[in-house]
């Protein structure tokens, strides 16, 4: 007979816009007994997609599935879980894309990081505080490598001896865990069994390079020209136009304008940041709604990045008149 669990998971996946048209993954995930779908990326925080919860060993037959997640190839996929430290614990999933399928259990596809920390601290799986608190953990794992290769457990097949088999997940797909080496979690099924708190929650993360089309670029320019022309029969304000080539797909770009004094400090109540009317100007931007006046030093600033390549910006100072 099977025990089931108060164990939540959250998949976020960090699907970054990458540089290519974008890539569509299927992801199937069960863990014992809820997740909570997210996605995401660099530059923009996680969006809830779905949850689902397993309670009865009938459940595990509705697996969750979801197919046509928009991706690009430089993401993760995310799988936040934790037990209720009864009976067993564990995670299964795969994430399939055009180019190849990867399960847990495959050996050196996936990391887990162990947050120690109790999942119900930073609210519901669909909560913007626990998107938040998530995405601050996995800054903490990456910022003081603390990701390392998660323990590897039992095929998805009936007799595996822990959970019956779920139909919607490939056979060669293996059950996943952390193992803390906590003396009272020992045991030969450790760390599946018994049920322990294997310093949770757990955050797996999985790479979706090799899974999706690799992307076309390695590189972003964000350097930009500046044309400034005074108003008609308006001697004091100009119009300022910046022209940049265009961006591959799936890269993003964002500005920012103010007025500087003769030393380059800030002017106070000048500073306008990448307001949405700008979004949509990706080759010629004229900064709608803000006005230039004449006799005044502006820094304009243009930053681009996906989550293939990192953060670059450039920085330009225009004036004109008096």
């Amino acid at each position: 007979m099977w025990h089931f669990k108060r164990q939540f998971a959250l998949v976020l996946l960090s699907l970054a816009l990458c540089g290519i048209a974008q890539a569509q993954v299927t992801v199937k995930v069960v863990a014992d007994n809820s997740y909570a779908l997210f996605v995401g990326d660099q530059g923009q925080q996680a969006t809830f997609v779905g949850t689902g919860t397993v309670t009865l060993a009938s459940q595990f037959a509705n697996a969750g599935n979801y197919a046509g997640v928009t991706v690009g190839s430089c993401g993760f996929v995310y799988i936040v879980a934790w037990s209720d430290q009864a009976s067993a614990q564990g995670l299964l999933a795969s994430v399939s894309g055009s180019a190849s399928t990867v399960n847990t259990g495959a050996v050196g596809a996936w990391q887990v990081f162990a947050t120690g920390t109790n999942l119900g601290t930073s609210g519901t799986p669909s909560s913007a505080a626990f998107a938040s608190a998530v995405n601050a953990q996995i800054t903490n794992a990456n910022t003081n490598n603390l990701w390392v290769a998660p323990a590897i457990g039992v095929s998805n097949i009936t007799g595996n001896g822990i959970w019956p088999q779920v139909p919607a997940i490939p056979t060669t797909a293996k059950w996943t865990w952390y193992q803390s080496g906590n003396t009272p979690c020992a045991g030969t099924q450790s760390p599946f069994k018994p049920g322990c708190n294997h310093k949770e929650y757990l955050v797996f993360r999985l790479p979706l390079k090799g899974i999706v089309p690799p992307p076309t670029f390695t590189s972003l320019n964000p350097d930009f020209t500046l044309q400034a022309t005074l108003n008609a029969g308006n001697a004091t304000t100009f119009q300022v136009q910046a022209t940049m080539p265009a961006l591959p797909a799936g890269a993003s770009f964002w500005w920012q304008v103010e007025e500087i004094d003769c030393a380059g400090n800030t002017v106070a109540g000048t500073v306008l940041t990448n307001p949405a009317m700008w979004w949509t100007l990706p080759t010629s931007n004229n900064f709608p709604g803000y006005t230039f006046q004449a006799g005044h030093r502006y820094k304009i600033r243009r930053g681009v990045w996906s989550s293939c390549v990192s953060w670059t910006e450039k920085a330009k100072t225009v004036e004109m008149g008096n």
